[in-house]
């Protein structure tokens, strides 16, 4: 089954549309503001349509047809209070689940592709089957999952919270272990080797607020204290180690993944809020500034290669997931 995630250049352009999809015009327009909420029922988009409009879509499903594991099919959490699975070639629902609040994560899969996981600012993760919507389970946490998910080598998942702890899930759903952090978690975490460890940031400004867990227990293996939060999500290099950290503090360090000792750290212009992403090729370290600038680092040493100065104040668009590879 292939799948298409959306990047923050695209999440932006759907939340401007104000919760409005645009689609072919073979395919039957839609508002998801305005559409039924039906629970469990199959039928054409008309159908669909022509049910009776309800205000509660907290956990109901829209389904429209399954989908069919050899398309390309388009998975998102919306801000617009529902999680979509699209046809990538031609825009066509295929379904949808609506939530209580917002969506704010990146949706991610299990090993075999038959299950999508979503958080959302509900206070909830959801195991959701990919090919009809309908829900499997739903972990409840106790503030919005921003943090995106990773699942580890053994199908548990891991995530931050804005609650302040850092959970991981098995795989049927139940608690694995949960770990407080003290304070709100944006970013996303980084596994080491599936899940051996599992690196984090935190809002902390006064203590630690680089974690290193152990993936089966929680308990710290190390921690740093950088001179701002950590907002953005960390990456591992290729050759798993080293993992790389930018921070509110307009420094990016780089940290050996066994024992947590400080290997570089480069000083950039302004605060870092984009996550850096490492090239496959030669291992280069991207990131871009609060200021608008983009800067390409050697990650084995820290050392500039070039920087492009961004042309206003404005974040730039380079906040590519630590996942990517290229």
């Amino acid at each position: 089954m292939a799948h298409v995630l959306l990047t923050e250049d695209d999440r932006q352009y759907i939340e401007d549309l104000d919760g409005k999809i645009i689609v072919p015009n073979d395919n039957p327009p839609f508002d998801s503001r305005s559409e039924p909420s039906i629970s469990g029922q199959q039928g054409t988009d008309e159908e669909r349509i022509s049910e009776q409009k309800t205000d509660n879509i907290n956990d109901k499903v829209v389904f429209v047809e399954r989908v069919n594991p050899e398309d390309s099919t388009l998975y998102l959490s919306s801000d617009d209070h529902w999680i979509y699975a699209f046809d990538a070639a031609t825009g066509k629902l295929k379904w949808k689940y609506g939530t209580a609040d917002e969506g704010g994560s990146k949706c991610v899969f299990n090993s075999d592709e038959t299950v999508v996981y979503c958080g959302t600012d509900d206070k909830s993760l959801r195991a959701l089957n990919a090919a009809d919507g309908s829900l499997i389970w739903k972990f409840s946490t106790g503030g919005a999952v921003t943090s995106s998910t990773r699942v580890g080598a053994d199908g548990s998942l891991y995530f931050g919270c804005l609650d302040g702890y850092f959970y991981a899930v098995n795989s049927d759903g139940s608690l694995k272990w949960k770990k407080n952090l003290g304070v709100e978690i944006w970013s996303s975490p980084a596994l080491l080797e599936g899940g051996k460890a599992v690196f984090v940031g935190s809002m902390a400004e006064d203590s630690a607020n680089v974690f290193s867990l152990d993936g089966q227990t929680g308990e710290t293996i190390w921690k740093y204290e950088t001179a701002g939060p950590v907002f953005s999500s960390p990456t591992v290099s290729h050759d798993s180690k080293a993992v790389f950290f930018c921070s509110f503090d307009a420094n990016c360090y780089a940290f050996n993944t066994e024992d947590g000792r400080q290997l570089w750290m480069f000083e950039g212009d302004s605060a870092f809020q984009s996550s850096p992403a490492v090239s496959k090729l030669d291992g280069t370290l991207f990131v871009g500034s609060s200021q608008g600038n983009i800067y390409a680092i050697d990650s084995s040493n820290g050392q500039v290669k070039w920087t492009r100065e961004g042309e206003n104040t404005e974040i730039p668009k380079v906040q590519v997931d630590p996942t990517t590879t290229f």
